[in-house]
């Protein structure tokens, strides 16, 4: 039997908490261990919402 953790999908997972940084072109990057874990491709459309202080970007 898998570990309570490891059965859970990435959507149904606590929020994981990740640094990163914006480049002089804008761009950030989202660590390798979310993208695998979303299976995120270059080429994938994001859309961006800004909330307050808070930026989240959601897959379309």
């Amino acid at each position: 039997m898998k570990k309570a953790e490891e059965e859970s999908t990435p959507a149904e997972a606590g929020p994981s908490f990740w640094t990163t940084h914006l480049s002089t072109k804008g761009q950030v990057v989202i660590p390798e261990q979310i993208r695998k874990d979303f299976g995120l491709q270059p080429g994938d459309e994001f859309v961006v919402v800004a909330l307050n202080d808070l930026v989240f970007l959601k897959r379309v």
